[in-house]
């Protein structure tokens, strides 16, 4: 009976011990918990910096770590955050994101938490496990309006006034003068804090919004935040783009006619490239290719040869060969992205912005012409690019087609690129090649191009580059 007694003794003073053993584990484990990021960088492009709540600041790259307290600041960049739940916000240019508080221990089991602030800019979310459960443990405020949940895609853009729009799920917008449900395909405009939101994508009894200013022309994929709805900055100084050119061999003045069409025709998914103070591309290859802007040659065209709106730069440069250099060179979207915009636009339609003017070098020489319209139309669902450029070249008039042309990653940098060689004219007989990319939130895309014309007497290479925007109003 001793030995028994004895035994039973033994097997509580070691279950004692292991309980001090085990909470003196998770004593250890608790400052790592807290500690975990509470999100990582799935792209980070520009000048994108986190600053923490003591106000130290680090710049920001792919995969990096974004903590509770961090305010994320994308100044002329953009950057896309996924969260440990499974939620991701990409962020517009001249955007300000804060995490107030955020806690999810891998499960709904009421502990989680996701309390956010957007200071400025736009944003567009797809939310994860925070908030599906507990719709109260979910917040985005602004200081004119709060948005949650009920289990959601949509954005908010901020800049004085609130809008917005819902792709899938539904929100609910508040304010100090009341709230309102905004669901699937529904817009949302909120005009400051004492004013309560009103909904602008469907007919309502409510009164419609007044702004200042006449209301901003809207995208396909998001509401536009004030970088994107205004002028805003040019492209200056170094900047990490993507890239479509063209090479005419032989510019300069230097008639050469081209046989072998072999990298003439390119994208660079990532470059550095350089912009002088006025918007004009004077590098690229980090700084090694030097170019020489040329701005003369629109030939009384009606559409900008030249242009830098900040999102997108396109025009025609004599580079250190005399060669001329069509380029198309912007921010570029995530082929990570191709799964959210097949839901939320499956069809993007972008309008021609300007393009440099085409050149063809013939055995008499260059030629000039000049780019009189055309339209970009992504197919999301298919991962194809259709485009039409409409021009005036060799003397006559011909709209040269991208058929099918198709959607792909740009290799390691994982932008949105598309192209191939189906490619046909009407009003002449041609081939050719056509590649570009997709920019952010398919607010534009670039084009560079080359196409191999029949004029009856012999082929002729004529080569340039465009830009598109998508304007098109919900």
């Amino acid at each position: 009976m001793l030995l028994w007694n004895d035994a039973i003794e033994a097997i509580v003073e070691l279950s004692q011990m292991l309980r001090v053993v085990v909470a003196a584990a998770a004593l250890i484990a608790a400052p790592a918990l807290l500690a975990a990021p509470a999100a990582r960088v799935d792209f980070a492009i520009g000048d994108v910096v986190a600053t923490d709540a003591q106000g130290k600041s680090r710049r920001l790259a792919k995969g990096a770590e974004i903590g509770q307290g961090d305010t994320v600041s994308t100044n002329g960049g953009r950057a896309q955050l996924r969260f440990s739940d499974g939620a991701y916000v990409s962020l517009q240019p001249a955007s300000q994101f804060r995490i107030d508080e955020y806690r999810f221990a891998g499960k709904t089991d009421g502990s989680e938490r996701g309390f956010f602030s957007l200071l400025s800019g736009g944003m567009r979310t797809i939310t994860g496990l925070v908030g599906r459960t507990n719709k109260r443990s979910y917040q985005v405020s602004t200081a004119v309006a709060t948005i949650g949940i009920r289990g959601t895609e949509y954005t908010v853009s901020y800049g004085g006034s609130v809008s917005g729009s819902v792709g899938e799920g539904e929100i609910v917008v508040c304010n100090g003068a009341g709230c309102i449900n905004v669901t699937n395909g529904e817009s949302y405009y909120v005009a400051n804090a004492e004013t309560r939101a009103v909904l602008t994508g469907k007919k309502s009894d409510l009164p419609p919004p007044q702004p200042e200013a006449p209301p901003p022309l809207l995208t396909q994929a998001d509401e536009c935040s004030a970088a994107t709805c205004t002028p805003t900055p040019p492209f200056v100084g170094q900047q990490q783009l993507a890239l479509a050119h063209a090479v005419n061999l032989g510019g300069g003045g230097t008639t050469r006619i081209i046989t072998n069409g072999s990298g003439l025709v390119g994208l660079v998914p990532l470059d550095t490239v350089t912009f002088d103070d006025s918007g004009k591309l004077v590098a690229v290859n980090n700084g090694r290719d030097p170019l020489v802007p040329v701005l003369a040659l629109d030939s009384g065209a009606n559409l900008p040869a030249f242009g830098n709106d900040g999102l997108i730069a396109w025009g025609v440069a004599l580079d250190q060969f005399g060669q001329y250099f069509h380029y198309a060179s912007g921010l570029p979207a995530v082929y990570g992205d191709l799964a959210t915009l097949r839901t939320s636009q499956p069809i993007a339609t972008l309008d021609l912005l300007g393009a440099s003017p085409p050149i063809a070098l013939t055995a008499g020489g260059e030629q000039v012409g000049r780019v009189t319209g055309g339209k970009l139309e992504a197919r999301f669902l298919e991962s194809t690019v259709n485009v039409r450029l409409d021009m005036e070249i060799l003397g006559t008039p011909l709209s040269a087609s991208g058929n099918a042309l198709r959607i792909g990653s740009g290799a390691a940098t994982d932008t949105m690129t598309f192209g191939g060689s189906d490619v046909s004219c009407t009003g002449a007989v041609c081939g050719g090649e056509m590649t570009g990319f997709i920019g952010a939130d398919a607010l534009r895309a670039g084009l560079a191009y080359k196409l191999n014309v029949d004029t009856g007497r012999d082929t002729v290479d004529v080569l340039g580059s465009a830009a598109f925007a998508n304007t098109t109003a919900r």
